[in-house]
């Protein structure tokens, strides 16, 4: 009967060390090169630090005009914010990646964690999902997504359904298969004079989708990302 007790005790203590590896392998190389990312646009925001405190030396010496320092302070201290908001973006992202690695983060089903749209040629825009969860430990979370824009055309609201993102009356929606998180990419067209306004993610694994909607501006990756919560 000991012995028993025994094995089953072993048998649980491997479990959570199988479970504990296999997030590490999965998260930790994200995690690495965010940290990287953040340790690299920290470097950059000291330097321009120094650079700012230089050019207002050499404007004082120079005895330029208040409007001409004023100028320059403004556009350093611009590039500065702009550096100090990519830095908490990352700081978060680190954040999550660890509590997600040390398993404390908050147990949810399938969540829609970012979304990064980069406008590129000819009217056609990259998008970057990344989806998550954690409350299958270690279980393959297996779906589609799809998204929808809207905006508007002509001085018209219109809403981009994702076949006509795709422009294929039959195009279906994207599949995923993950465990912990996973990056979704590839490419949608917008129409001529097409002014788009936000942009709906749907996610679906199994039963109730997943929605969440992302202010147009929000999901440009010069901003910072703000998304509106749409459902529950």
């Amino acid at each position: 009967m000991r012995a028993s007790w025994l094995l089953t005790a072993l048998l649980w203590l491997a479990s959570l060390l199988l479970v504990w590896q296999l997030s590490i392998h999965y998260a930790a190389p994200k995690m690495q090169r965010l940290t990287v990312e953040q340790a690299s646009l920290r470097e950059e925001r000291n330097e321009l630090r120094n650079e700012l405190d230089r050019v207002m030396a050499e404007l004082a010496l120079a005895q330029r005009s208040d409007q001409v320092t004023r100028g320059a302070s403004q556009t350093l201290q611009a590039t500065l914010a702009e550096r100090d908001e990519e830095i908490a973006a990352l700081r978060a992202d680190v954040g999550f990646y660890e509590r997600l690695v040390s398993g404390s983060a908050q147990r949810q089903g399938l969540n829609v964690h970012s979304l990064e749209m980069t406008p590129a040629e000819a009217g056609s825009v990259h998008y970057a999902i990344t989806l998550t969860q954690s409350l299958k430990k270690g279980a393959l979370t297996r779906g589609e997504v799809s998204l929808a824009v809207e905006g508007t055309l002509d001085g018209r609201l219109t809403e981009l359904d994702w076949r006509k993102l795709r422009q294929d009356a039959n195009a279906a929606p994207q599949a995923f298969e993950f465990r912990y998180f996973q990056q979704i990419e590839g490419i949608i067209m917008l129409p001529p004079n097409f002014l788009p306004q936000r942009v709906r993610v749907t996610a679906r694994s199994g039963g109730q989708p997943t929605e969440r909607v992302y202010p147009w501006p929000a999901t440009q990756p010069d901003q910072p990302r703000q998304p509106a919560q749409k459902g529950s």
